[in-house]
């Protein structure tokens, strides 16, 4: 499981990096708008394969949203999710039917402990 929070607080919850890499634009992720762990306390950092760009043809701006992946770095922080999800202002997407709300993922988190 990975857990990502906006620079707004939001906290989203996705079943894999991949499920991230899909589910987000990396026109977000490039802004620096996220930040990414797994359960475990593994920190992830995007590295972009086509970073996100805006060209212009004529009037039109054309956006290429751009592609990512997630690339574990560091060691393992195991207060890291707790920390993450103490942070959080309210829970903006989940991939997991099961953890609809953040009391929920708390318990889901301490639960793998």
């Amino acid at each position: 499981m990975i857990l990502a929070m906006d620079k707004h607080s939001a906290l989203y919850v996705f079943t894999s990096t991949e499920d991230a890499q899909q589910q987000l634009e990396a026109i977000d992720v490039q802004q620096g708008a996220f930040e990414f762990c797994d359960t475990s306390g593994q920190r992830y950092v995007p590295e972009f394969t086509r970073p996100a760009r805006v060209r212009r043809l004529g009037p039109l701006g054309i956006v290429d949203v751009g592609l990512f992946t997630l690339v574990a770095q560091g060691d393992i922080d195991s207060t890291l999710p707790e920390r993450l999800i103490e942070r959080a202002a309210h829970m903006e997407h989940t991939s997991i039917p099961t953890l609809t709300n953040i009391e929920a993922l708390r318990h889901e988190i301490r639960k793998r402990a």
